[in-house]
């Protein structure tokens, strides 16, 4: 499966219980979703239909982005509690339109990307579990499955999950006025040993 790379697959590590289960649905609203450190505009699309199906979350940023992330945050999706020894896992669909993006070091393929779950209020309490930067083609749905590797380090608890295009100086693949992307099928797990 797209997106695997070299995360431990959850299934196959004993002993974990599940703690709760988010699953998003944009049928009908943005199911809490709200722009994330975007400059100017980003429209937000309920039930948009995209590579032959509905049900989609549609972003449609109206500015060049400059800032060092560019994205979409939703609280609470769990209301799970975190603790040392908590594992999280997440899959989703993605699908990002062809044009309206810039690329790193000239390139015009693919659109890194990353989730993040965070403390709200501080980054000293994230966790990168959904691995580094995934990149994602263009003008295609892509599936993603990803596995924490470690586990959750802080006893803060973890409460803001993110989507995000990056800029940094390694990865500079970030919407311009007009890019669109497309996410659908976000399922977000707590497991506790």
């Amino acid at each position: 499966m797209l997106g695997l790379g070299s995360a431990i697959y959850m299934s196959k590590l004993p002993g974990l219980k599940l703690l709760g289960t988010y699953t998003s649905d944009f049928s009908s609203n943005t199911d809490g979703w709200s722009a994330l450190s975007v400059e100017g505009d980003l429209e937000l699309t309920a039930n948009a239909t995209v590579a032959g199906s509905d049900g989609w979350l549609k972003g449609e940023f109206d500015e060049n982005q400059t800032d060092s992330l560019s994205g979409i945050e939703k609280n609470s999706p769990l209301g799970a509690t975190s603790m040392i020894g908590d594992y999280w896992s997440i899959s989703y669909k993605i699908y990002l339109s062809s044009s309206n993006w810039t690329h790193e070091s000239g390139e015009t393929d693919d659109v890194n990307h990353i989730f993040k779950y965070v403390h709200v209020g501080s980054s000293d309490y994230t966790t990168d579990f959904f691995g580094a930067n995934n990149a994602a083609a263009k003008g295609q749905a892509v599936s993603y499955d990803f596995n924490v590797a470690t586990a959750q380090t802080s006893t803060t608890p973890l409460d803001l999950l993110q989507f995000y295009f990056t800029n940094t100086t390694t990865k500079d693949d970030v919407p311009q006025a007009g890019a669109i992307f497309y996410l659908k099928d976000i399922v977000l797990k707590a497991y506790r040993s």
